[in-house]
């Protein structure tokens, strides 16, 4: 289930950053609880950024495709 296409909500913050808040994946909708890491890396003219995301229990990989505008999920990993 790597590169998925899937919906997520997104906020910014004071400083014009923005994050993940949310994400629907299937039918479940999940709730971004912390980031545990970002950081964007350049491939050509392409920008991409990507989230390390909890809910406090499970992780995943989340990436945003500034060329595209779609987020993808790139890895995931269920504890419970």
């Amino acid at each position: 289930m790597e590169n998925e296409n899937i919906q997520v909500v997104a906020s910014f913050d004071e400083g014009g950053k923005f994050k993940p808040t949310a994400f629907k994946h299937g039918q479940k909708l999940y709730r971004v609880r912390s980031i545990n890491l970002s950081h964007s890396i350049k491939r050509g003219a392409i920008r991409e950024f990507i989230f390390n995301v909890s809910d406090g229990a499970n992780n995943w990989i989340l990436v945003f495709n500034t060329e595209n505008l779609k987020w993808q999920l790139q890895s995931q990993f269920i504890y419970s």
